[in-house]
């Protein structure tokens, strides 16, 4: 192992890659930690490739270097000897998004929708600078001991996945790149935000968004395919959350959402209408057991061969069987032209019994059109006098209406609605019915939309089905916006409207809508107060400099 590179010691190897080894480094100078990239030169073997390489990475290298946001790995120096480029950078003590999804220790609920936050922050602020990432992935997302996000490789990963497809070793997957960077049109920053969306779905169904056997098969996905419902993967997850991923993964750029903190914010406002939501592990949908029949298939009864054809008879045979068919024609004429008369008169006549033959008398043949039929009378005690004549069997006697039933009460069942806080305002079916959480209320079966409204939080949405669901519980989630504070020297103790905050500067805080005080304090410096407005959804970069 290299024991040097420059003035820094070399400590250990934090990683290999398909181009080259990140170390861990001291610098002996100030006594900083350092992360160090190494990027093979000599991969590439035409002289004018490596070339161009060299030149994008010292590009790229100073573009990300202006970047300086706590949720981006920071570039300090950039180094060639021979044919190793070396990328100097900030040490973030933690590991990848990657592994911590891999080994089952995703943080839930509110904690991974803060890493959400985080890195959507950090995007967003590199994107109002002009710079795009082009290689948005978990492995380039770290997650330190303290949960601050940090993404790395800004300006360095995107010309390594793409120009060393040249030499057939294509780096990482492309499996986060936007349909616009696969077809090589240009991007902008909601490139990142397709790769963020794909994270996303990754983390909360455990399968990407488009995956193939293929490269070419998965291009075409990426270009042409839409991705799975969400839902329909992971059930704990809603309709809701389904649409705001479809819009961020929409081919076309314009489509999606106006920055990746906006995407945020309505993925987190989808979840939290989804009660008891929770991400699957990767690999979850596969490892799933195949559903047995329940018992042995049967075989098919085998049906026994059929007789074969008779053998054809002589010529007297034929004769035999025409006078037959003929004597039968003759005989099914003779039937119809009696039947019909008879079907076609109005009072059709019994028919006399024939003398000669000794058979009892045939039955009457009724007329066969089909009469309305009427429900019949109730049954009425009358008393006939013998000189009274025998009533028409035609003649239709009124009949008496029933009475109308009257209708059963409607049955109702009792739901109980509970909201965490308590104190929500709750609208059921268009606010025809209202309360306040936690509450219990009558409905009837079917399906209800329900509604819930606080100051200070998002209006939460939910559908539900009586009497499946007697009981309705939900999350609210609070409007808040994303303050960074950042002081020279760093190490201040961050106090908002008093409270003093669990990060000192650099500081980034997800903070409740509202008016603040804010103070900072630094040992050996005065004491600075402002007063600051944090809106919902909004980052507010904060910065002071104490001057000795």
């Amino acid at each position: 192992m290299i024991e040097q590179i420059g003035r820094y010691r070399i400590a250990g190897e934090l990683g290999r890659g398909a181009m080259g080894v990140v170390y861990r480094a001291e610098d002996p100078t100030i006594g900083r930690t350092v992360a160090i990239k190494s990027i093979r030169l000599a991969d590439l073997s035409d002289s004018r490739e490596r070339d161009r390489l060299r030149a994008r990475i010292l590009h790229e290298a100073r573009s990300a270097g202006i970047l300086s946001h706590p949720g981006i790995v920071t570039i300090y120096d950039i180094a060639e000897e021979g044919d190793l480029c070396f990328i100097f950078m900030e040490f973030v003590n933690g590991t990848t998004l990657e592994r911590l999804a891999a080994s089952g220790q995703l943080p839930a609920g509110a904690g991974l929708i803060e890493i959400f936050r985080q890195a959507a922050a950090a995007l967003d602020y590199a994107h109002k600078r002009g710079i795009v990432h082009r290689d948005v992935k978990p492995a380039n997302m770290m997650v330190d001991t303290a949960g601050v996000v940090k993404i790395t490789d800004f300006g360095v990963a995107h010309f390594v996945s793409q120009d060393m497809t040249q030499t057939g070793n294509l780096t990482g997957t492309p499996s986060y790149m936007s349909p616009e960077q696969i077809q090589g049109h240009p991007v902008d920053g909601r490139a990142d935000q397709h790769a963020l969306a794909v994270i996303v779905y990754e983390l909360l169904t455990g399968e990407r968004p488009f995956a193939a056997d293929s490269l070419p098969a998965l291009v075409y996905r990426i270009v042409r395919d839409d991705a799975a419902p969400a839902h329909r993967i992971n059930s704990t997850l809603n309709a809701g959350v389904d649409g705001v991923l479809r819009k961020a993964l929409a081919k076309d750029p314009a489509a999606r959402f106006a920055s990746c903190t906006e995407f945020v914010n309505a993925v987190s406002a989808a979840l939290a209408t989804a009660h008891g939501w929770k991400p699957l592990l990767p690999g979850t949908v596969a490892s799933m057991p195949t559903v047995a029949l329940p018992g042995p298939v049967r075989p098919l009864p085998v049906l026994p061969a059929p007789p074969p054809p008779p053998a054809p008879r002589g010529r007297s045979g034929s004769v035999f069987r025409g006078i037959l068919v003929g004597l039968l024609a003759g005989i099914a004429a003779l039937a119809f032209a009696l039947w019909i008369p008879r079907y076609w008169s109005d009072r059709p006549a019994p028919v006399p019994a024939a003398k000669a033959l000794p058979e009892p008398k045939p039955a009457v043949i009724t007329e066969t059109r089909p009469q309305p039929v009427e429900p019949a009378p109730p049954p009425v005690t009358t008393t006939t006098p013998e000189n009274t004549p025998p009533p028409d069997e035609n003649q239709v006697e009124p009949v008496k209406s029933p009475e109308p039933a009257k209708p059963a009460p409607a049955q109702t069942y009792s739901v109980k609605i509970l909201a965490e806080p308590e104190g929500a305002r709750i609208e059921l079916d268009e606010a025809a019915l209202s309360c306040t959480s936690p509450c219990t209320i009558d409905l009837s079966p079917g399906r209800h939309t329900l509604r819930a409204r606080q100051d200070g939080y998002r209006d939460a949405l939910k559908i539900f089905e009586v009497p499946r669901n007697t009981e309705v519980k939900f999350m609210l989630s609070e409007l808040a916006g994303q303050l960074i504070v950042r002081t020279n020297p760093t190490g201040a103790t961050v106090y908002l409207n008093g409270k003093q905050q669990n990060q000192k500067t650099p500081a980034v805080l997800t903070v409740p809508v509202g008016h603040y005080r804010l103070i900072l304090v630094r040992e050996g410096y005065s004491r600075q107060e402002d007063n600051i407005e944090i809106r919902d959804g909004a980052i507010s970069n904060y910065e002071f400099s104490w001057v000795q």
